[in-house]
């Protein structure tokens, strides 16, 4: 049982949807609200009451999300160069695209051409994202120079940086979230609205970059 009050504040401390509140919690508030109701007092365990039962359990509201600077797109290069996600509408859902950055179009709209598409789209600001490339990408230029050149596998996600923003496949949805470690092939990824990462296979993880890249300093 739970108050629905202590149910919606639970919900807002955690930074969940109500649905999603763990068991553990929920055991948790159930002992406490039991402990309460026995000693005399009625109705919700409250904000106080509430405060301690998550701490309790080393639980925190999430943190707020910094701000990322928005992305000069006069800077960036219009070659082709650099290669981004565009957000397209498609018959199954909204799914993120890649493609390559080719120019501005107006103040708030870029012109992007997606893989295997000779037709330049059109796209708001708000849905194209540049990828950071890996520099193993970055350094080989053709096939021939890769073949000669050997990575061992998941050095690159060695190198990342904790909460580096990423998209994941999950399923039929694609998932956003924060890089939280790479262990044995896979990439360990703390979903929006979850309480603990996920591992996801590499090869279905992306990491982004909103800032300019180094191709853009080029």
């Amino acid at each position: 049982m739970i108050i629905s009050a202590d149910e919606e504040a639970l919900g807002r401390m955690l930074g969940v949807p109500t649905a999603k509140i763990p068991e553990r919690v929920l055991a948790e508030y159930e002992l406490r609200l039991r402990m309460f109701h026995c000693n005399g007092n009625s109705g919700a365990l409250g904000t106080i009451g509430l405060i301690d039962l998550v701490r309790s359990l080393g639980l925190a509201p999430p943190k707020a999300k910094d701000v990322e600077p928005a992305t000069d797109w006069s800077r960036i290069p219009t070659n082709g160069s650099v290669r981004v996600l565009a957000k397209m509408n498609t018959d199954s859902g909204p799914e993120w695209v890649s493609g390559v950055y080719v120019g501005r179009v107006g103040l708030a709209t870029l012109a992007v051409r997606l893989d295997g598409d000779l037709y330049v789209h059109e796209k708001s600001k708000k849905d194209v994202r540049i990828i950071r490339q890996s520099p193993v990408d970055a350094k080989r230029p053709d096939s021939e120079t890769a073949s000669d050149t050997k990575e061992e596998p998941g050095s690159w996600w060695d190198t990342i940086e904790d909460e580096t923003p990423v998209m994941a496949e999950d399923g039929d949805d694609v998932v956003e979230g924060k890089f939280c470690g790479f262990n044995d092939g896979e990439v360990f990824v703390l979903v929006e609205g979850e309480l603990t990462p996920r591992p996801f296979s590499q090869d279905m993880v992306t990491c982004i970059e909103d800032r300019l890249q180094v191709a853009a300093e080029k």
